[in-house]
């Protein structure tokens, strides 16, 4: 199977890279693209990065795109009236069109779903939130959340995680902070609970997200969710402080349980997680569970996560491999 990433010199992108190179264990050539000709290292490899004009002449089976969703917007159509390959999308460009699924593979990876010639990975946040929710949804029924997020610098990309490093190394140097340019303000020492522009309602564009994608990923098209999304200035990882309600009577024990077994979680259940924790692995990791007394069936968590991982990379990378198993069964 071929395989191409688009974006690879970006911070997803490398890591995605990484995660397949690393993980993916059935037969596979990779082809690299960005924006323009230069090369990736990994693992101690050199790889050739193809400018992403190159994309159309290469015969793919699969390709995944580590973009923005304007990239995403401009050469997913013209793959798909050029080729019939399958296209998993990171970006936000097609999340939310009815034919696109939108697709966490604890969650939601039926095989119809991966007859689509194009698929969308979530949103960061809307993952680590929902592998945390999910296996307390099975069991009690969610009626609505809300939640606090607490979001790394490089969840603006390689532009956040820079411009926060610099303004680090500037008031070590006592030097002036500089003009923020990736973030509304400046980062260092502060939180800003802005990311993306303000609809009329004052809800950003990363809480929007959250509440549609919430929505779609767990067919629950009424679910009430109410999101607070902070940027702050920890390098990688989010934090999510979540309290979920629930249609059925609530067993603490069971909820612990339940998350103890869930794939793809870590639960702590005497200590909490932290940005250390999850900095390395592609875990999300769960802690402070305890009721919510302001509200009957109502549950308190505290979730952290890799963004760049399971936010990201990792996601796309086990959707990938999905793919390949339904496509060596076809063969």
């Amino acid at each position: 199977m071929e395989i191409g990433v688009v974006g690879a010199t970006g911070l997803v992108g490398n890591a995605l890279v990484k995660e397949i190179i690393e993980h993916v264990t059935l037969p596979y050539g990779l082809h690299l693209f960005g924006r323009n000709d230069t090369e990736l290292y990994v693992n101690k490899s050199h790889f050739p990065v193809h400018s992403i004009e190159q994309l159309l002449k290469c015969p793919l089976d699969v390709v995944l795109f580590a973009t923005p969703p304007e990239i995403s917007r401009k050469w997913i159509p013209l793959i798909q009236s050029n080729a019939r390959a399958f296209i998993i999308d990171g970006s936000s460009a097609f999340r939310q069109k009815n034919d696109i699924p939108l697709i966490i593979p604890e969650i939601n990876s039926e095989t119809k779903a991966l007859c689509s010639q194009c698929v969308s990975s979530p949103n960061c946040t809307t993952t680590l939130a929902l592998m945390a929710l999910h296996p307390l949804h099975k069991l009690y029924g969610l009626k609505s959340f809300s939640l606090c997020s607490y979001q790394a610098a490089s969840g603006a990309g390689r532009k956040g995680y820079t411009e926060l490093i610099d303004q680090c190394n500037a008031w070590v140097s006592h030097k002036d902070l500089g003009t923020p340019l990736a973030f509304p303000k400046t980062l260092l020492f502060n939180a800003i609970p802005q990311i993306g522009a303000f609809d009329a309602q004052g809800v950003s564009e990363e809480e929007r997200k959250i509440l549609l994608e919430s929505r779609k990923i767990l067919r629950l098209p009424k679910l009430e969710v109410f999101a607070t999304c902070v940027r702050i200035p920890a390098l990688t990882c989010h934090s999510i402080a979540i309290s979920a309600t629930f249609d059925q009577k609530i067993s603490l024990e069971q909820a612990q349980k339940a998350l103890q077994e869930a794939p793809g979680v870590r639960f702590y259940e005497k200590n909490y997680p932290d940005v250390y924790c999850a900095m390395n692995d592609s875990l999300c990791h769960v802690g402070r569970l305890r009721w919510d007394t302001t509200r009957p069936n109502t549950l308190a968590l505290w979730v952290v996560g890799n963004q760049l991982l399971k936010g990201s990379a990792t996601n796309m990378r086990q959707i990938l491999e999905l793919k390949m198993q339904q496509a060596l069964k076809k063969s």
